[in-house]
């Protein structure tokens, strides 16, 4: 019987958070209130040891990784690196203003879709507009994206039978990921900067546990 318990965590605060840029397959370092959340979420969570641990492959989330980890005083496991953790690629508009490429991609969309002025626009479909747009062609459509992310948890889940599992990613990669993963669950929120995000999965089956939080006190398990 496979009983797991998820922890997603997400990287501390970068420079390009900072400045509202696109980072997605880049890498921006974090700032000093990005070491600090970090540190604050080890604590908070301190008393949860961890089977093993996977993180993006991106300098962020392993940084964030490793201070999370210092802050507990028993023998951690050692990061594994899996580049299907990896936030969303943005291609040719990796580093730009964020803001305006997402408006660009809703225009796009409103055209393609023929949505009205007023009708939501999923990210899905923004990163549908990227794709089309990236005139390198590097850009991941959302198919791309959440196929590769459930990848890496077919793989990562299929190694464990039970337990506790700390996985650090980025911010649309693990709202992707419950919004995936649980059919009963759907947020439009981002999950912030070192907030902790908790599924379970027993028997092949995803249950969201809490999502964005910060203290222990939050999770009922």
């Amino acid at each position: 019987m496979t009983k797991l318990k998820l922890f997603f965590l997400r990287h501390g605060q970068t420079q390009f958070n900072v400045y509202r840029r696109l980072q997605g397959w880049s890498n921006s370092q974090l700032t000093e209130k990005g070491i600090t959340v970090a540190q604050e979420a080890g604590r908070a969570f301190s008393d949860i040891s961890f089977e093993a641990v996977y993180s993006s492959d991106l300098t962020r989330a392993i940084e964030t990784g490793r201070i999370f980890l210092a802050q507990r005083d028993q023998q951690q496991p050692p990061i594994q690196e899996v580049k299907k953790l990896r936030e969303v690629g943005f291609g040719y508009y990796e580093g730009l203003y964020g803001p305006e490429v997402w408006k660009i991609a809703e225009d796009r969309a409103r055209d393609v879709y023929d949505l009205e002025e007023d009708a939501v626009i999923t990210e899905g479909m923004k990163l549908n507009m990227l794709k089309e747009l990236d005139p390198a062609q590097l850009a991941e459509n959302y198919d791309d994206f959440s196929s590769r992310l459930l990848d890496a948890m077919a793989d990562i889940v299929g190694h464990h039978s039970h337990g506790n599992l700390l996985l650090v990613s980025h911010s649309s990669a693990i709202k992707a990921l419950f919004n995936l993963l649980d059919p009963d669950y759907k947020t439009d929120v981002d999950p912030e900067n070192g907030s902790v995000s908790v599924m379970t999965y027993e028997n092949g089956r995803y249950r969201v546990v809490a999502y964005n939080i910060f203290n222990r006190e939050e999770l009922d398990l």
